[in-house]
């Protein structure tokens, strides 16, 4: 009985992790190219993250086809990219992390990214969606023009 009991909670737990929509990504590549400061438009400068402890510092930024959406305020097209840099430091020259949010038809995919610009998590990730849930009438979008 005791047998069978852990290997229903396995398959359980198994079938759970496997059902979700997040996962450890490290193969995978980062929504956004390693040249996103020369390619894409600063949202907003450096300023305190009240969400990102790990990187207390942020800078946003928006790829080019998101640009126009964005400043009108409208849903963001497709394809669109927003890149979060997360720093050590106030002056935000030291980048720890990345969070990147890729809208991927109606919807957005998200990715927590290392330094190394190595993915660490990719997909519905839970504690983006929670602290922009507050936007999603803008698209989901949190930075203003």
């Amino acid at each position: 009985m005791r047998k069978t009991h852990h290997r229903i909670a396995n398959f359980a737990a198994a079938a759970a992790l496997t059902a979700g929509t997040v996962r450890c990504a490290s193969d995978e590549a980062p929504a956004f190219p390693a040249d996103y400061q020369s390619t894409y438009t600063k949202m907003a400068d450096c300023k305190k993250s009240g969400s990102h402890t790990e990187g207390p510092y942020v800078v946003s930024w928006i790829s080019p086809g998101g640009v126009a959406a964005w400043k009108a305020r409208t849903t963001l097209p497709a394809g669109s990219v927003l890149v979060k840099a997360q720093h050590s430091d106030a002056a935000c020259a030291t980048t720890l992390k990345y969070t990147a949010m890729r809208k991927d038809g109606s919807a957005w995919t998200w990715q927590q990214v290392e330094g190394d610009r190595t993915v660490t998590n990719s997909g519905d990730i839970g504690a983006c969606t929670s602290c922009h849930t507050p936007c999603k009438a803008n698209d989901w979008v949190c930075t203003s023009p």
